[in-house]
């Protein structure tokens, strides 16, 4: 492990694909890994991109990448996308608008499965980005799919976060309001050759007008047409000044403080999360509760307290834990 990580600080991309590798199938060296690459950790800028399926996000990310790229810094891409519930591997895996840059050193592309969690980033996410960040890449652009008030755990981990919409989803706007609306630091109108643009950015607009950002920061709104180019300078001159706000009213270090805090509280829900599933599935009286459940014999509401209240369940658990600190 300690020369993968050697290796992988002399900027060896084999030594970096082994320790994502060994990230997301949870090694037990993990914290030594995290506790290696600590120092190395924090220069890099990290930029959310999210938005439903079908709305360009891979093709924007290829030529915002290139504009990067152009200015000479290096661009790290971590694609998390919904899991297959019979293979849980990635159902929108096709990165084949992002291969104009897979010959390119500067750049370094990792398509993530969300294997079930809720949010739209896998469980690894901030490992990952914590690998490209020691790794040395400038820029760390996060993709995820976005399609309602639950996939808001990009805010989470990114520095600026980017909704991205097209001009067809119409009344769309108003369903979305209340969770990825909020979060989004710079709104992109993509495809605008398929239909009227202005309609959906006014009720972007009107949507902003009654809510208050953090440091009274206004969001652009800008209107783009990836797969031809048009625009894309604009996103990138809209990310600077964000992150030129960012740095002058201090949310910066909020945003990473606030970062470091969630991935805390994620490390302490898997493991507890594991643990006790695999505790669980040892129990004979779980499979009792379990059998009762499924034959309709016991509602889950009242198992599951019957569960959580057995305190040789938790002193089980706490045991557990504790064996492997």
């Amino acid at each position: 492990m300690q020369k993968l990580v050697k290796d992988m600080l002399q900027g060896d991309f084999y030594a970096l694909s082994r320790l994502m590798t060994m990230a997301e199938d949870n090694s037990d060296e993990l914290p030594e890994i995290m506790q290696e690459i600590d120092r190395y950790s924090g220069n890099s800028y990290r930029i959310g991109i999210t938005g439903p399926p079908g709305c360009g996000k891979s093709t924007l990310i290829g030529k915002l990448t290139t504009k990067i790229r152009e200015q000479g810094a290096t661009v790290g891409i971590i694609a998390c996308d919904p899991s297959s519930p019979f293979s849980g591997g990635a159902l929108l895996g096709d990165r084949i608008r992002l291969q104009s840059h897979f010959l390119d050193n500067g750049v370094f592309i990792r398509s993530m499965a969300t294997r079930g969690k809720i949010g739209g980033l896998s469980r690894k996410i901030y490992v990952i980005a914590r690998l490209l960040d020691s790794f040395g890449k400038d820029f760390i652009i996060i993709e995820t799919v976005g399609v309602g008030q639950t996939e808001v755990d990009i805010y989470g981990i990114a520095d600026t976060t980017i909704l991205v919409l097209t001009p067809m989803v119409g009344d769309y706007i108003q369903a979305m309001k209340a969770g990825v609306m909020e979060i989004a630091d710079i709104f992109i109108i993509n495809k605008t050759d398929i239909g009227e643009a202005d309609v959906i950015a006014e009720d972007i607009a009107s949507v902003l007008a009654r809510r208050r950002k953090p440091g009274d920061w206004k969001p652009f709104i800008l209107k783009t047409q990836a797969k031809n180019d048009v625009g894309i300078k604009e996103i990138d001159e809209a990310i600077k000044s964000h992150r030129k706000f960012l740095n002058e009213t201090g949310l910066a270090s909020q945003r990473r403080e606030q970062s470091r805090k969630q991935e805390f509280l994620e490390i302490i829900k898997e493991k507890v999360l594991d643990q006790l599933t695999k505790l669980l599935g040892e129990k004979e009286h779980f499979e009792a509760y379990l059998r009762k459940i499924e034959k309709g014999e016991m509602n889950p509401y009242r198992a599951c307290d019957g569960i959580l209240g057995d305190k040789r369940i938790w002193e089980a658990l706490f045991s557990k834990v504790s064996s492997h600190s």
